[in-house]
């Protein structure tokens, strides 16, 4: 698996839910990658907000998930087994 692949892969199959992957491991045994889901925006500030977008909480929810915001998302663990999945090979 290229690092192309790996860092294209979640955004270009889920481009509604996933707004940024990091990959950090340079030079390492291993690779991280640090995902943001995508949430809705301050449109006065442009500053994102706690809650999930439409599209994030329907995934979550096809998922059997009731995460409705970014902080409940991350400590989901059906929202984080699926996301470990994707990077499975």
């Amino acid at each position: 698996m290229t690092l192309f692949f790996l860092c294209s892969f979640p955004r270009a199959q889920l481009p509604d839910i996933v707004s940024n992957v990091v990959v950090v491991g340079d030079r390492r045994k291993f690779l991280t990658c640090l995902i943001t889901l995508k949430s809705e925006v301050d449109q006065e500030t442009l500053q994102s907000l706690p809650d999930l977008t439409t599209a994030a909480k329907e995934w979550c929810e096809s998922l059997g998930s009731k995460a409705a915001t970014v902080e409940e998302a991350a400590i989901d663990e059906l929202v984080r087994k699926e996301i470990q999945v994707m990077f499975q090979p």
